[in-house]
């Protein structure tokens, strides 16, 4: 039995030396985890100013089997948002509508004009005389509001004025407003019409003015105006001045066909309504009309 207790002794003392020498050995090796480096975020802001578009038109087929090179597109003037006409009376107003719009003089007077009329003149270029178009009354710190809708197309010269309170149209209230009026200031009534496109498909083929449709040709169709008269187009706060190159358009309701790159530098994607002036009257003589094919839009060229 001692001996048995002995050899109990001696097995736990070895089991309990090999668990420390278990326990103090080094594990495996674990790999420390790489050092990252996070780069600060940065921002690029990327200016572009651009003064012509540049587009190319299929080769081939779509073109009428003419192929054509990259096109420029001419840049429209851009129409300014307010036109602001100061001297003794400061006004404010669109420089842009459409016949039959309303537009909106805004003004500031002098204060000691509370109570006065504002009137709003358009100018005679053939007589010279100022005719009243409409009145406003003057507000205790002088501002006024006035509203004409437009009856006349073209650019039209206005200015505004004060009247007295009293005898407000008498030769001295006339005399007075002349004194007290704001510097002339010109705005342009547009004719609303419905416009068109054309071009794709058609590209190759001779207009009805004799001119190649290109992917480049700056031009618009009319039914009736000579080749070669200059139309001045407003869309979308854009405007250009552009030749008749075509005859059209016979579809779709509308009066005016534009050429895919007319189109395109205004900013025109499907059928809509353009402000249209007849700027000048055709260089040379329009050629004899030729055979016209019409277009997917309307528009018309000669087979």
């Amino acid at each position: 039995m001692t001996v048995h207790w002995f050899a109990k002794r001696m097995w736990f003392g070895i089991a309990t030396a090999a668990l420390a020498v278990s326990l103090c050995a080094p594990g495996p090796a674990v790999a420390a985890p790489a050092a990252t480096t996070t780069a600060p975020a940065t921002t690029t802001v990327t200016t572009t100013t651009s003064t012509t578009t540049t587009a190319s038109a299929p080769a081939g087929g779509a073109t009428g089997g003419t192929a054509f090179g990259p096109t420029t597109l001419p840049t429209p003037t851009l129409d300014p948002t307010v036109l602001i006409a100061t001297g003794t009376i400061t006004v404010r107003m669109r420089p842009v509508t459409l016949l039959g719009d309303v537009l909106n003089f805004r003004g500031v007077a002098p204060a000691s004009d509370a109570g006065a009329t504002a009137v709003i003149e358009t100018l005679d270029a053939a007589t010279g005389a100022w005719t009243a178009t409409s009145e406003a009354k003057v507000g205790p710190r002088g501002q006024f509001v006035a509203s004409w809708r437009t009856d006349e197309v073209g650019r039209v010269t206005v200015r505004a004025t004060i009247a007295p309170a009293t005898a407000a149209r008498s030769r001295r209230a006339r005399s007075a407003r002349a004194a007290a009026s704001s510097n002339p200031a010109e705005i342009t009534v547009y004719q609303p019409a419905r416009a068109t496109y054309f071009g794709p498909g058609l590209y190759g083929q001779q207009t009805a003015c004799g001119e190649v449709l290109t992917p480049s040709l700056i031009g618009v169709a009319n039914r009736t105006l000579p080749c070669g008269t200059d139309v001045t187009i407003d869309y979308d706060g854009r405007s250009l001045t552009v030749p008749v190159v075509d005859r059209g358009p016979y579809a779709n309701g509308a009066d005016w066909d534009l050429t895919s790159a007319t189109a395109e530098a205004l900013g025109m994607t499907e059928t809509e309504t353009i402000g249209t002036i007849v700027a000048g009257a055709a260089a040379t003589p329009s050629p004899a009309p030729t055979p016209a094919v019409t277009s997917p839009t309307g528009g018309v060229t000669a087979g």
